[in-house]
């Protein structure tokens, strides 16, 4: 290989930070936002203890707002963990799914359509609001459970064979390849970064109604469980490829 085609090759991989820049900073404030008003919203039981004394924008010196952009960055992280888990079932999800898995699927969302319409009529009490949070937040960890699931089946399946397959697309050398491979990952970039929006907003409807610190706490371990379950999915894919024929 010359020395212009490997430079070609490694090109992309030398943006590598613009694809962190993009996927986090504009959520990094976004995130600082819902802290802020976590911290000082009457209905969240997080209220006062994110940053004590702060109750607007406006009390924020250079050291506290620091402080937030840290923070707002670790809220961006974690509402994203969902992302991480689509990402790494995609192969699911994208292939020909099972009559199982289509089952599966319709079973939760009914399931759920049935929960809200008891809460709302059995349960008024609750509150439109708190019932409006805990149904974003079941359909946000039941379809990653589903994923996970079937990710997992058959000592990972599905999964092993979409990766196989897009090594093998990928390994093709052409300047076409790299140019496909290059658009979609750009695509799929700024497709993420509005995506992590989308989940901090959720998450943040989540804990704002939670009436407790404590939980808040669970809610925050439940939403990054499933993420935590993608460990799984690695290992498989490493076992996998230890027992496999090599990629040719």
């Amino acid at each position: 290989m010359t020395e212009s085609s490997a430079e070609k090759k490694l090109a992309p991989d030398n943006k590598w930070w613009e694809f962190y820049f993009v996927r986090y900073f504009v959520g990094t404030v976004v995130g600082g936002a819902i802290l802020l008003y976590l911290n000082s919203a009457a209905t969240s039981g997080l209220k006062g203890l994110i940053m004590p004394g702060v109750t607007d924008a406006s009390q924020l010196d250079a050291q506290k707002l620091a402080l937030f952009a840290s923070v707002g960055l670790a809220f961006c992280y974690v509402a994203s963990a969902p992302v991480l888990v689509l990402h790494a079932t995609r192969g699911v999800f994208l292939s020909n799914p099972s009559k199982w898995y289509r089952i599966s699927v319709c079973s939760a969302l009914c399931l759920m359509t049935a929960s809200v319409v008891v809460a709302f009529y059995v349960w008024p009490s609750i509150g439109r609001n708190t019932i409006l949070a805990a149904s974003l937040f079941a359909l946000v960890f039941l379809m990653q459970v589903i994923l996970l699931v079937f990710s997992l089946l058959s000592v990972g399946d599905a999964t092993h064979s979409y990766y196989q397959n897009l090594v093998r697309a990928r390994s093709c050398d052409s300047e076409a390849a790299r140019q496909y491979v290059e658009s979609y990952k750009h695509l799929r970039e700024h497709g993420n970064a509005f995506f992590i929006l989308l989940f901090e907003v959720v998450l943040g409807i989540v804990l704002t109604v939670a009436p407790t610190p404590h939980l808040a706490l669970i809610s925050l371990l439940l939403w990054v469980l499933p993420a935590a379950f993608v460990w799984f999915i690695g290992t498989v894919l490493e076992y996998r490829f230890s027992t496999s024929t090599p990629l040719p």
